[in-house]
């Protein structure tokens, strides 16, 4: 656990992927934010088997995690606990999340425009 501008932000890096797991869920993830340089790296990103949406068990309660998309940022997909609420970010998607550039902006508007117009 970090404290950074006053708050607690809990976060269990994985020796295997280099993973996220936070189990405050999307509170600590939006607390994170400001901070993704300290708990994440896209450097050495292992593998982009570790990238792609999985089944995978939730490390809290050990049951199936759902999958899911980022709200802002449509080309993030993580993996969120149902029953405790937690949330699993890939290596280098917290810092991902971090940095909405204007491209993805773009490119987002560009997709759901598309997608409204079909």
């Amino acid at each position: 656990m970090k404290i950074l501008n006053g708050l607690p932000i809990s976060a269990l890096k994985c020796e295997g992927c280099a993973g996220l797991w936070f189990k405050d869920g999307q509170v600590a993830v939006e607390q994170a934010l400001e901070h993704a340089q300290i708990f994440d790296s896209a450097e050495n990103k292992a593998d982009d088997f570790f990238n792609q949406v999985r089944e995978i068990d939730c490390p809290e309660c050990a049951k199936p995690m759902s999958k899911m998309t980022d709200k802002t940022q449509f080309h993030i997909k993580y993996e969120m606990c149902t029953d405790c609420r937690g949330i699993f970010l890939d290596q280098g998607e917290l810092l991902d999340l971090s940095e909405f550039t204007l491209t993805e902006r773009l490119q987002q508007a560009i997709k759901t425009y598309q997608a409204n117009i079909k």
